[in-house]
């Protein structure tokens, strides 16, 4: 414990915790939005080309 005070572990954590935090905010909010745009229209893609080719 003692050595983590030396090296400014505490200090270092309380100022990286909300950048930390801030950049898993906006991953998971970008891949929310990169799913929720990309899978549907897969899905519909594939539905569109099935009626388009059935025999």
């Amino acid at each position: 414990i003692h050595g983590i005070k030396v090296f400014g572990m505490s200090q270092m954590m309380r100022k990286a915790f909300p950048y930390t935090m801030a950049k898993a905010g906006c991953l998971l909010s970008g891949t929310a939005f990169y799913t929720d745009i990309w899978i549907p229209s897969t899905m519909l893609t594939r539905i569109l080309l099935a009626r388009l080719f059935e025999v």
